[in-house]
C-alpha cells in the first residue's frame, strides 16, 4: 500500500470536503429517521438529497489537481 501525501489538500478543498461530508451524512441520517417513523415520502427527499450532494461532491472532488 502506497502512502498519499497530504500536501496538495488546500483550506479550500479541507473546508469543501468537510462541508459535503457533513451535508451527506446528515442528509442520510434524517433519511433513515424519516423512514422509521414511516415517512417514507420525506424519506426518500432527504436521501435523494445525500445521493445527490455525493455525486456533485464525486464530480467536483475528480476535477480537483493536485498544485
Amino acid at each position: 500500500m502506497v502512502g498519499q501525501s497530504l500536501d496538495a489538500l488546500t483550506l479550500n478543498m479541507f473546508m469543501i470536503s468537510l462541508v459535503f461530508i457533513l451535508l451527506i451524512g446528515s442528509m442520510a441520517s434524517v433519511s433513515i429517521m424519516q423512514f422509521f417513523q414511516k415517512k417514507k415520502v420525506k424519506g426518500f427527499v432527504y436521501l435523494a438529497i445525500a445521493i445527490i450532494a455525493l455525486a456533485v461532491f464525486i464530480m467536483m472532488a475528480s476535477g480537483w489537481e493536485a498544485s
